[in-house]
């Protein structure tokens, strides 16, 4: 029994011992593990402080987060560039930090990456301190323990505004390229090396008669140049494709069948790869082939008709050489061909007085592009002499208003000058006879214009002799009838003095004059005519009717021809009176107007067109030139005579001349000086 308690006692001291030992072991173990989770601690605190400095001092946008994403820590660049405290950032999903249009995304793809524990990498705007927005590329890495376990996330944001800004720039210029390639009315392709068709635009396709773009593309060109030039542009493209830059022209067959001429320029073009393609520009020119085509057929036909045709024809360059004469030409001056070729041919058969104008005339026409006209004399090889020729030209134009060609002929009228002056002189000579018979009719009127001073004089002359004669004399009275005397001589004198004028067959010549004052002479000269037909007259005389440059026996002339027709018209007028209006005035473009109106018989309209013409009359006793020469006077002043029936009785006739006759020509003048 003592055994037994005994070994109870020792097991029981042995319970204690090893309870006290375990108790001891614990006790060690437990401050083992406080010390352990200190330096753990310690450590990752240190691990932190480490980490809090090198984010600090990074060159960049950086922040640290926590394991379910909020924000611990940022470095100071961040925070100046935000220009917010850590306690605003935290809030970035609720502000304004990131744009409005990016927040939604955003938040979408960092919820994602905190739940998978994915690293992200995204582009976003981000709010700087002074309100712009700029692009950030935001990337976020976690950090792991040794378990797994996500200890920290770290988020670095990189500035990349310029390079969207250059990407969004070159994007611009890419599709700006692309639109005008697409929108050019020329074929724009880039062809491989062996033919392929790399790429065209829509012109291209409608060129080739495709319906779109992709029915081209990976197609080779070659299969569309006609057999006879494809060598040939095969050839062109590997010369392009080899660093060359060419001109071709060839054709090509459309999808539907129709062959069509084309114009290329091309150039070398590097593709990524290295290989080297062409890039061209092709234009359709069948249409402008066909005009020339069109255009050499015609120079055929032409030369056939000009070297036929009985008329003197040439052509010249451009720039006014001379490149063709047909043989009329060639005969009628005597030359060869190669004599008259040249800028400076033709002046070898021209009259040394015409030289100088005519060159200038020619060279001015080139120059503006307007059609050349001249009178000249040139070289008449049958009889050794100048004749009097008519050179004219027109430019053929392209499509462009370009000239191509200068046409011409040559018309010998020397015949018809000759013809023309002798017309002229039998003009002078019918007009000089027209004054001579006015003057003949006229007799009675002249008689009273003059008998009336002359009445005077005598009356006059008589009173101042029994004045004289008188006891005592009368000496002032004599004085003043002498002084009528002397002025109804004057009158009489210009009586004469305007008669003389009007009837003289001298030379005429232009000067400046006053019409109301020769109208009024004319009336003066008319008035017992008008008087003794019973006819009234009422002159309209403009006041400020300017000067004319004109011939002043010439006009008046016309004047009389008119004031005379106008009163033999109203001869038959018994129910009425003979009314007979003269009116000057101002007409359009520096003009004057003169017109006589009466009240006779009036115009037939079958008779308005015959009453210029010589010699036809509507008068029993008439010779029909008066108003054939009075139209004559007034075209050789640059003016319009016309008649025209009254709305009323009676007929109006009016001419119309400038007040300073146009300048003529420099040819013209040379025909006429020589």
């Amino acid at each position: 029994m003592s055994e037994q308690k005994r070994i109870a006692k020792e097991l029981d001291q042995r319970v204690a011992e090893r309870t006290r030992e375990l108790a001891e072991a614990n006790e060690a173990l437990k401050k083992e593990l406080v010390a352990e989770r200190q330096r753990t601690e310690a450590a990752r605190r240190a691990s932190d402080q480490d980490s809090r400095v090198i984010v600090g001092s990074m060159p960049g946008l950086v922040a640290i987060l926590t394991p379910a994403g909020g924000v611990d820590a940022v470095n100071d660049e961040l925070v100046e560039y935000f220009g917010r405290t850590l306690e605003e950032l935290q809030q970035w999903g609720t502000s304004d930090t990131v744009h409005p249009d990016d927040l939604t995304h955003v938040i979408q793809i960092f919820t994602k990456a905190i739940a998978s524990g994915e690293p992200y990498d995204f582009e976003v705007r981000l709010r700087r301190f002074d309100g712009a927005y700029r692009w950030f590329q935001d990337r976020g890495l976690p950090r792991r323990d040794a378990s797994g376990a996500i200890l920290r996330w770290y988020v670095l944001h990189t500035d990349i505004d310029e390079r969207k800004r250059t990407e969004d720039a070159l994007r611009h210029s890419e599709a700006s390229l692309r639109a005008i390639v697409e929108t050019t009315p020329e074929c724009v392709h880039v062809i491989a090396g062996d033919g392929t068709l790399l790429s065209v635009n829509a012109a291209g396709a409608a060129m080739a008669g495709a319906s779109s773009v992709d029915l081209m593309l990976g197609r080779n060109f070659y299969d569309f140049v006609t057999p006879e030039d494809r060598e040939r542009y095969r050839a062109f493209n590997v010369s392009v494709c080899a660093g060359q830059k060419g001109l071709l022209e060839f054709h090509i067959v459309r999808m539907d069948g129709e062959r069509r001429h084309l114009e290329t320029r091309a150039a070398p073009l590097r593709n990524d790869d290295g290989t080297v393609a062409q890039l061209g520009v092709a234009r359709d020119i069948t249409a402008r082939k066909e005009a020339e085509a069109r255009l050499r057929e015609s120079e055929r036909h032409l030369r056939q008709l000009t070297e036929t045709i009985p008329v003197m024809l040439w052509s010249a360059t451009p720039e006014g050489a001379i490149d063709y004469c047909n043989a009329r030409f060639l005969e009628y001056t005597g030359f060869d061909a190669e004599q008259l070729m040249g800028s400076g041919g033709f002046t070898k058969i021209l009259h040394p007085d015409d030289l100088d104008q005519t060159v200038q005339e020619w060279l001015s026409c080139i120059r503006t592009g307007a059609s050349f006209r001249v009178e000249v004399r040139k070289f008449h090889a049958a009889d050794a002499t100048y004749r009097w020729c008519m050179a004219n030209a027109r430019p053929l134009l392209d499509e462009h208003g370009r000239i191509l060609k200068w046409y011409g002929t040559v018309v010998d009228m020397h015949d018809w000058r000759q013809a023309q002056e002798e017309l002229r002189q039998t003009q002078e000579k019918l007009a000089y006879m027209m004054r001579v018979t006015t003057m003949g009719e006229l007799t009675a009127s002249i008689a009273h214009e003059v008998n009336q001073p002359l009445s005077g004089i005598m009356t006059n002359a008589g009173t101042c002799l029994r004045m004289l004669a008188a006891d005592p004399p009368d000496l002032a009275g004599a004085s003043e009838t002498a002084r009528r005397t002397i002025r109804d001589a004057n009158r009489a004198s210009e009586v004469i003095v305007r008669l003389r004028a009007l009837f003289s067959g001298k030379e005429l010549t232009t000067e400046s004059m006053d019409l109301n004052e020769a109208t009024r002479e004319v009336i003066a000269l008319s008035m017992s005519e008008l008087h003794r037909h019973r006819v009234m007259l009422r002159p309209e005389l403009a006041d400020d009717l300017p000067l004319v440059t004109a011939n002043r026996v010439q006009l008046q002339q016309v004047i009389l021809n008119l004031l005379r027709n106008a009163s033999d018209a109203m001869v038959g007028v018994d129910d009425g009176p003979r009314q007979l209006l003269i009116r000057t005035e101002r007409d359009e473009g520096d003009r004057v107007r003169l017109t006589v109106q009466d009240v006779g018989v009036g115009l037939e309209p079958h008779v308005i067109d015959k009453l210029f013409q010589a010699f036809y009359t509507t008068k029993s006793s008439g010779m029909g030139i008066g108003l054939s020469v009075s139209r004559s006077i007034i075209e050789k002043h640059g003016g319009r005579l016309w008649g025209e029936p009254n709305d009323g009785p009676g007929a109006t006739f009016a001419f119309s001349i400038p007040r300073v006759p146009e300048r003529t020509t420099g040819a013209a003048l040379v025909m006429r000086n020589s």
